[in-house]
């Protein structure tokens, strides 16, 4: 079971089915009530033009799994300013790279630890969802790793049989912390509604004003600007 806190925040944890306390100490409640609906899943990862993770999406794209099975997706490439193609499908169409050329990530240290600083590579993927609006014809937008194992038939069945995320996506709408063990949204796997995506690109020149970890991990900056926007 999932756990919905009123800040808008969901807590994954081990699959208990009782309601849990939320990352930060409120009530957990189940804010809302109405039929049950189809998950419809918007997918996106970005990819660095050379190594295992281009080829690891060329091969789930030949395959239809990972982000591929998801009703959209997008494939950003990085640093390049051409698309790359990932794989040709059984209709004869060729799944190429939304290129986000700019800066690359670069290795720094938070809290003692070696950590890729890779924030505003993501910022522009971001951008171009923002602009493209994809992720408004589904009710979840997803950002997957390229090295991550990802079911999206899973997920959707999740969203879909706890009525307390199959429920209207009021504004500013809800986000999943994804690992227990620090109550804390990791980057392989990012699930935000439709809703919280929207709130995200309204707000999100608060967050370059007030976070002073820009150039941080994006999963970092986008956990902290997610709180602070509420």
């Amino acid at each position: 079971a999932l756990a919905l806190a009123v800040t808008g925040a969901v807590l994954l944890p081990k699959m208990s089915t009782s309601l849990q306390e939320s990352p930060l100490g409120t009530e957990v409640v189940a804010l809302e009530s109405n039929m049950p609906h189809r998950a419809s899943l918007y997918c996106w990862a970005v990819v660095q033009p050379f190594g295992y993770e281009l080829e690891n999406m060329r091969s789930m794209c030949k395959q239809g799994l990972g982000i591929f099975a998801c009703d959209a997706y997008t494939v950003f490439s990085d640093r390049e300013r051409s698309p790359l193609e990932i794989c040709t499908l059984d209709s004869n169409r060729t799944v190429m790279t939304v290129p986000i050329p700019g800066r690359p990530a670069f290795w720094g240290r938070i809290w003692g630890k070696r950590i890729m600083m890779n924030n505003k590579v993501f910022l522009r993927a971001w951008k171009h969802i923002f602009q493209e609006g994809i992720y408004k014809e589904h009710n979840w937008t997803i950002k997957v790793d390229p090295d991550t194992v990802f079911v999206p038939q899973r997920l959707a069945s999740i969203v879909e049989n706890d009525n307390r995320l199959n429920v209207h996506d009021a504004y500013p709408g809800r986000y999943v912390l994804n690992c227990w063990r620090y109550h804390s949204l990791q980057g392989p796997l990012e699930v935000l509604s439709r809703a919280a995506v929207t709130h995200y690109q309204k707000n999100l020149w608060r967050c370059k004003k007030h976070i002073l970890w820009i150039h941080a991990a994006e999963d970092i900056f986008l956990k902290r600007c997610l709180h602070m926007i509420g």
